[in-house]
C-alpha cells in the first residue's frame, strides 16, 4: 500500500532525458489495459449503435453541415479523409489515435498515464469520438520537440493541439515563453500553424467570423456537462488567472496551474477534457474522476460534480510550489525573475 501510494505522488521531471527515457519504456500493463478497453468499447459501442455522435458531426461538417461544427476550419480535410473511410472504421482508427495521444502526453508530461487511458473521461471521449487525445498529442509533441530543439516538429504538434485552441492556447504559450531557443527559433513553431491558417482562409474566406457567430448563437450540446465556474459565477471567474500570470513558478507548476485554472475559468469546458490535466504530474488525483460513472444515479451533477478535481489542483499546486520554496530557503521573487513569465 505504501509503495502504491509513492506511485501516485507527482513528480516535476521535464527534462529531455527523462522524457526520452519514459518514451522508450514498454507499456505498462495498466496503459496496454487502457488501450484494450477503449478499442474494446469502440466495439461495444458500434454494435450498440450508439457510437460516435461527434464523429459523425465533423464528418457532417466537411459536406457542408456545419451546425454543430466548433473546431477550426484546417481540420475539415483531416474529416474528408476519414469520410472516405467507412464510417465506424474511421470512427476506430479515430478513437486509436486520441488513446495514442493520450499515452504520449503522459508520457512525455510525466503524468499517470494509466490512469489517464483508464479513467471515465477517456470513455466518454471514445463514445463520442471526441478529439482531446488528439490536443494532448499535439501538445506532448511540441513539449519534446522544444526540448530536442526540432522547431519545425513543434510547430507540428502546436497546429494538431490547436483543434482544441480554447485549451492549446494558454498551455502552448507557456511553452513557447519557457524555451531558451532564439526568437528565430520560436519563430519556427509558428511557421507551420500559420502556413495553414493562412492557407484555409483562401479555401474558406472568414471562417473564423463564421466560427465566432456560431459559438455565440448556438446552444452547446450537452452544455449540462460543462464543469467551469463560470456557469455560476460568470466573469468573476477570470479572477483565477491572475496567480497564474503573476507568481513566478517554474514550467511544471505553470502548466499545471495553466490547466486547472482553464478547467474553472473558461466559459465553457467539458468534462472528458480532465484528461489533459491527469496526463500532467497531479499524481493520482485523475482517480477522483471516475466518479463520473454515478452519472447513471445523479445524471449531470455527477459530471457538474467533477469541477472538485480542477480546484483540488488548483489549490496544490500554489501550495507546492510555495513549500517547495520554503523548504530550500529560497526567498519570493518577483514574476521578473521566474524562469519562465507568463
Amino acid at each position: 500500500m505504501v509503495s502504491l501510494l509513492r506511485s501516485l505522488r507527482p513528480s516535476f521531471d521535464l527534462k529531455p532525458e527523462s522524457m526520452d527515457q519514459r518514451l522508450r519504456t514498454r507499456l505498462t500493463r495498466g496503459e496496454f489495459t487502457g488501450f484494450a478497453l477503449g478499442m474494446a468499447m469502440s466495439l461495444v459501442f458500434i454494435y450498440r449503435g450508439s457510437a460516435g455522435d461527434d464523429f459523425r458531426t465533423h464528418i457532417a461538417a466537411f459536406h457542408g453541415d456545419f451546425s454543430n461544427y466548433f473546431y477550426p476550419y484546417y481540420f475539415l480535410p483531416m474529416y474528408g479523409a476519414f469520410g472516405l473511410l467507412p464510417l465506424n472504421v474511421g470512427y476506430c482508427i479515430m478513437n486509436f489515435i486520441n488513446l495514442v495521444g493520450i499515452w504520449l502526453g503522459g508520457r512525455i508530461f510525466n503524468g499517470k498515464t494509466a490512469i489517464a487511458l483508464l479513467s471515465y473521461q477517456t470513455l466518454f471521449m471514445v463514445f463520442y469520438g471526441q478529439t482531446v487525445g488528439i490536443l494532448i498529442g499535439g501538445l506532448a509533441i511540441m513539449a519534446w520537440a522544444m526540448h530536442h530543439k526540432r522547431y519545425w516538429l513543434a510547430g507540428l504538434g502546436l497546429f494538431l493541439a490547436s483543434i482544441k485552441y480554447q485549451l492549446a492556447i494558454p498551455f502552448a504559450l507557456v511553452l513557447w515563453l519557457s524555451d531558451d531557443g532564439s526568437v528565430k527559433e520560436k519563430l519556427r513553431i509558428l511557421a507551420i500553424p500559420a502556413l495553414v491558417f493562412a492557407i484555409s482562409l483562401i479555401v474558406y474566406p472568414l471562417w473564423p467570423l463564421d466560427l465566432i457567430h456560431r459559438t455565440t448563437t448556438t446552444p452547446l450540446t450537452y452544455a449540462r456537462a460543462s464543469i467551469v465556474l463560470w456557469r455560476w459565477i460568470g466573469p468573476i471567474a477570470l479572477v483565477l488567472w491572475l496567480p497564474v500570470i503573476f507568481v513566478p513558478l517554474d514550467t511544471g507548476h505553470r502548466l499545471v496551474a495553466v490547466t486547472s485554472a482553464a478547467a474553472l475559468a473558461l466559459p465553457y469546458m467539458q468534462q472528458h477534457d480532465l484528461i489533459l490535466l491527469y496526463c500532467l504530474p497531479v499524481g493520482g488525483i485523475g482517480l477522483l474522476g471516475n466518479f463520473g460513472y454515478l452519472f447513471g444515479i445523479f445524471q449531470y451533477q455527477a459530471l457538474q460534480a467533477l469541477i472538485i478535481i480542477p480546484i483540488l489542483v488548483y489549490i496544490w499546486v500554489f501550495f507546492d510550489h510555495f513549500r517547495s520554496r520554503a523548504n530550500l530557503g529560497i526567498a519570493p521573487v518577483s514574476a521578473q525573475e521566474s524562469d519562465n513569465p507568463v
